[in-house]
């Protein structure tokens, strides 16, 4: 599944792959989807989600996939808070419901009069793509909607906290009905005790902590299978009091992007909704 603030393993969201497979949204004037897609039912805004302020509005351009757009002034949005499944690309398929979420970002951009950004605390990704939540017709959180439909899962990455309640209370909605994702054995948490971890990229991983160990500047909680979650320091501050040697022996579920480093997987964990106790589920 692709980024949230920033992946540490995802290309940047430019190039032939993504031109060739992006969905073109026409002309000026309202934002409008390719012709061939049926628009649903008008979109049902769930409770919740306040909206506090609206910092610019914006015409789309481009749909590359559910969590990515571009602008027509240029600029690519990476939206916050929400990670959708991964395209096909450099070989590998596409994840299961990737070219539905792509297409329910598409149709609910057809059916805004308007589109409006609201910018995180950091501007900007690794890979300088604004980010930002989006917002149609001035109240209806796209990401919010995505979750509750199951075409997200929701992801912290600070800085940006805005709305880490709402959305996590959109994806046990969907979770609830097992709605999208919910329904499918692909995204349910490998258990990394019993299997390689087989692939990177953004995942659900579950395993028992077999030791904590802690540098001056990163603490690891090491599972069975040569993976280890880490937390640097720069993120202790929303492990607030945390005894890290509570950690040991407890059955977590975590969520992140996967990358191989030294010969070990590792999956950094950035804040506390990220990393789940089994019997806390």
């Amino acid at each position: 599944m692709s980024g949230a603030g920033h992946d540490p393993n995802k290309a940047p969201a430019t190039g032939a792959f993504f031109i060739a497979c992006c969905l073109l949204l026409a002309i000026p004037g309202p934002v409008r989807a390719q012709a061939g897609i049926v628009a649903p039912a008008p979109v049902q805004v769930a409770e919740g989600c306040p909206l506090d302020r609206i910092d610019e509005q914006v015409e789309v351009r481009q749909v590359f996939d559910g969590d990515t757009v571009l602008l027509r002034d240029g600029r690519t949005v990476r939206l916050l808070g929400i990670n959708t499944p991964e395209l096909a690309h450099d070989g590998r398929p596409a994840e299961p419901l990737a070219v539905e979420a792509r297409r329910a970002l598409v149709t609910l951009l057809k059916q805004a009069d308007s589109v409006g950004l609201r910018y995180g605390p950091q501007s900007l990704d690794r890979y300088h793509r604004t980010l930002a939540h989006l917002i149609i017709d001035g109240r209806i959180n796209v990401q919010q909607i995505l979750l509750r439909r199951g075409l997200a899962l929701a992801i912290t990455v600070p800085p940006d906290l805005w709305q880490l309640d709402c959305y996590r209370q959109a994806e046990v909605y969907a979770r609830d009905r097992r709605l999208g994702v919910w329904s499918l054995d692909y995204y349910r948490a490998g258990d990394v005790g019993q299997q390689s971890p087989g692939r990177g990229g953004f995942q659900f991983i579950q395993g028992h902590i077999l030791h904590v160990g802690r540098s001056a500047d990163t603490v690891w909680l090491d599972l069975a299978g040569d993976v280890s979650l880490r937390i640097d320091r720069a993120d202790w501050m929303y492990f607030p009091h945390q005894d890290w040697g509570s950690w040991l022996g407890r059955d977590i579920v975590a969520r992140g992007w996967l990358y191989r480093s030294r010969d070990q997987w590792q999956l950094r964990i950035r804040h506390p909704q990220n990393i789940t106790v089994m019997s806390d589920e």
